[in-house]
């Protein structure tokens, strides 16, 4: 029995359908039928039921379901410590983020370890929560940091959360702005377009009344968008204006390229972001440092 098989079955077990599965693992469809049934030969039953539109599990697939996850992180662990006693961190590290955070903290982290660890391999994969959590609990990744606040991931049993500080979530615009001249800042900010991302929920975005509505009467702009670094671009060039946690234009404020709006009557948001690791999992030797660089040295630094 091979552990590639196994991570194949965990996602399989979650998805209940074999091309989904095969997209979420990056592999050809083919190829997981076969590490499937290459599985099922080596334990010498059937693990899943195949019907048209789908999978179900047959009762020793319900049982390998709940014992291959911890299997696969105590390898995972035991290959770590192993490397550790030699006095020696070599091996692969593959984390997940989502944008904001890979772009403010992540690639910094990255550079620090390798100063002290340069013969290791670092897989970073950047995607929404959504997609990342499914790799996690398939052990396809060790780990990722991304917004925990208002979604499933905070009631997920099998996962442990480390909560990190919250960011608030400003509006900015670019030095210059003639926003930032306005008597009346709260309703100036009507004039001109507005940039949101995607991901903030309706129930956030009602707090601001209209302002977020293509319908209101005194529409000037809207930009929804999953990555904020093009909206950047799109603020240095033009008079967009964008509501982001502070997190993500951190050095932008310091050399004076983009500036907070402060603006009076407007509700306190705040993003929460969290370090999301399986309970099953031990952080052991470059996943502990990694973990080291995201809190200690990264994001205490920029998140206040």
């Amino acid at each position: 029995m091979e552990l590639r098989h196994l991570r194949h079955f965990i996602v399989l077990a979650q998805q209940l359908n074999y091309q989904q599965a095969a997209n979420v693992l990056n592999i050809a469809q083919p190829s997981l039928s076969r590490s499937i049934q290459k599985l099922e030969s080596s334990l010498g039953v059937q693990l899943v039921n195949r019907c048209h539109g789908g999978i179900s599990l047959t009762p020793y697939g319900e049982l390998l379901s709940q014992r291959a996850e911890p299997i696969i992180s105590s390898v995972s662990a035991l290959h770590q410590d192993i490397l550790s006693m030699q006095g020696r961190l070599q091996g692969e590290v593959v984390i997940g983020a989502s944008p904001i955070v890979a772009q403010a903290l992540v690639g910094e982290a990255i550079g620090r370890l390798l100063m002290r660890q340069p013969l290791v391999q670092i897989e970073i994969q950047v995607a929404h929560w959504s997609e990342l959590l499914p790799r996690l609990l398939a052990g396809n990744i060790g780990l990722f940091v991304a917004e925990v606040e208002d979604n499933i991931m905070v009631e997920h049993p099998d996962l442990a959360i480390l909560p990190l500080p919250a960011t608030a979530a400003v509006f900015c615009c670019r030095a210059g702005h003639p926003m930032l001249a306005a008597e009346w800042p709260e309703q100036a900010i009507r004039e001109y377009p507005l940039a949101v991302s995607r991901q903030l929920s309706q129930h956030v975005l009602n707090q601001f009344g209209d302002l977020f509505c293509a319908y209101r009467h005194d529409f000037s702009g809207l930009v929804r968008f999953d990555q904020f670094e093009p909206i950047k671009n799109s603020m240095w060039q033009s008079d967009l204006i964008a509501i982001t946690p502070r997190l993500a234009i951190t050095k932008e404020l310091a050399r004076g390229q983009l500036v907070e709006i402060e603006l009076a009557n407007m509700p306190a948001i705040q993003a929460q972001y969290g370090l999301v690791m399986t309970k099953h999992a031990q952080a052991t030797g470059l996943y502990q440092q990694i973990i080291h660089e995201l809190t200690t040295h990264g994001w205490l630094r920029v998140a206040a």
